[in-house]
C-alpha cells in the first residue's frame, strides 16, 4: 500500500497492480518516493515495484510519515550496496551514499528549517534560490539531494550497452547513433574541470547533452533530466582513482539503467 497525495487529498492505493491515476488529476505527493521524479514505489513490505507515472503534476520532496510531513529524506538505495560490484564497489556505496549524500540530507534540512522555503518542493526550492547567493548553502546541499537521488536510479545491476526503448530512436535521431551520443556524453564527463555532473537532457523538445559544475542542475533552469553520472571524485577515485574516462566508460558500457531513462521521458 501507499499513499498519494492527489488533488490535495490523501489516498491510499493498492500498488500489487499497475497504478492509474485519472488524467488531469494533480499528483503532488507520495509515501515510498524515491526522489522527485521516480517511476519507482516501495510498498509496505519493502519491495520495490514500478509504475507508469506520466506527468500529470509533480511530485515533491515532502513524504507522509505517521500522520505528519517530514523533511527531505535520505532514500533507500534501489539495490544491494553491493549490486554494482565489480564495476563500483560497495565500499564507494557506502561512503558515497551512505556519508556523501546523508550530509546533503541533513544539511539542507537545516538550512531550510524555518524558512519560507521549508515546504516548499525541491524543484521550487532550487528555481528560487539558483544564483543567488545569499542561498547559496541551500541551492547547493537541495540540488545535491536531488542529482544523487536522481544519479542512483540512472544505474542498475547488468545495465549499460546500446540504448532500448523509445529513448534509442530518439538518441538516433538528436546524434545520428548511439555511438555518437555516448562519445559526447563521455566527452561531458571527462571534460567538466573539477566537480560536476554529466547528464542527457529534455531541453525544449529536444534530447541535448549538457554538464553541470559542482551542484548544479538541469532542473533549476526548467530542462527535464533523463540520465546522469556523477563526476565528483568521490563518486569513483576508491575505485578508479584517477582514471575519470574508465569509470565513465563502465557506467555507460555496464551501468545504465535505460528502463529508467524511458520512463523519464514521460
Amino acid at each position: 500500500m501507499v499513499h498519494l497525495r492527489i488533488n490535495g487529498m490523501w489516498e491510499v492505493y493498492d500498488l500489487s497492480h499497475r497504478l492509474s491515476i485519472r488524467k488531469g488529476s494533480r499528483l503532488t505527493e507520495m509515501e515510498g518516493a524515491v526522489n522527485c521524479v521516480t517511476p519507482y514505489l516501495r510498498d509496505r513490505k519493502g519491495r520495490l515495484r514500478i509504475f507508469k507515472i506520466r506527468p500529470i503534476g509533480h511530485i515533491t520532496n515532502r513524504t507522509l510519515f505517521k500522520g505528519g510531513i517530514m523533511a527531505i529524506t535520505l532514500p533507500e538505495l534501489p539495490y544491494a550496496k553491493d549490486a554494482l560490484e565489480p564495476h563500483i564497489s560497495a565500499r564507494t556505496l557506502e561512503f558515497h551514499y551512505g556519508k556523501h549524500h546523508n550530509a546533503y540530507v541533513t544539511n539542507a534540512n537545516k538550512l531550510l528549517e524555518g524558512t519560507d522555503l521549508a515546504s516548499a518542493s525541491i524543484k521550487e526550492i532550487l528555481q528560487k534560490t539558483a544564483g543567488d547567493a545569499s542561498k547559496a548553502g541551500i541551492f547547493n546541499n537541495v540540488a545535491q539531494v536531488f542529482n544523487h537521488s536522481f544519479y542512483w536510479q540512472c544505474m542498475k545491476p547488468g545495465g549499460g550497452g546500446a540504448p532500448s526503448g523509445p529513448i534509442a530512436d530518439r538518441i538516433d535521431a538528436a546524434f545520428g547513433s548511439a555511438e555518437k551520443f555516448v562519445e559526447e556524453f563521455k566527452t561531458a564527463g571527462a571534460t567538466q574541470f573539477g566537480s560536476g555532473w554529466a547528464w542527457l537532457v529534455l531541453k525544449e523538445g529536444e534530447l541535448a547533452v549538457m554538464k553541470t559544475a559542482n551542484a548544479d542542475t538541469p532542473i533549476a533552469h526548467g530542462i527535464t533530466p533523463l540520465l546522469t553520472v556523477d563526476v565528483w571524485e568521490h563518486a569513483y577515485y576508491l575505485d578508479y582513482q584517477n582514471r575519470r574516462p574508465d569509470y565513465l566508460s563502465t557506467f555507460v558500457d555496464k551501468l545504465i539503467n535505460w528502463d529508467f531513462v524511458n520512463s523519464c521521458l514521460g
